[in-house]
Formats: structure tokens, C-alpha cells, sequence
């Protein structure tokens, strides 16, 4: 299954498994980037063949 990851990275992953195991997978952690499946933000959704997942970077500062 292939699913299409931020800036035009494609990545194999599993049936079954979820954009946060994906995210890991790219070598992101879950406090750096903010996960949109499709537009809408997600943590533990399972995702299907050709979704698109976005990782918006989190921005901090003092």
C-alpha cells in the first residue's frame, strides 16, 4: 500500500496501520508536526491506499 506524505514523499506502509505509526515511520515525533489526513487532523486513524497525510511542522518560541 502507498501512501503520499508531505512534500511529495511516498511511503510503503502496511494495511492497517496509522498516520502516527507512519509518522514514526519517516522519522517525525508526534510533538513536531501537527498530522492532516485529507485535511482534517488525525493521530490514530488507519489510513487506505494513495491517502494523503500532511505534517505541518509545530512552531514554539519564547
Amino acid at each position: 500500500m502507498r501512501v503520499n506524505v508531505f512534500l511529495n514523499k511516498t511511503t510503503v506502509t502496511k494495511e492497517g496501520e496509522t498516520v502516527q505509526e507512519i509518522l514514526e515511520k519517516c522519522g517525525y515525533t508526534i510533538e513536531s508536526v501537527i498530522l492532516l489526513k485529507e485535511g482534517r487532523v488525525v493521530l490514530e486513524e488507519e489510513v487506505s491506499d494513495n491517502d494523503t497525510i500532511e505534517l505541518l511542522p509545530v512552531a514554539s518560541g519564547g
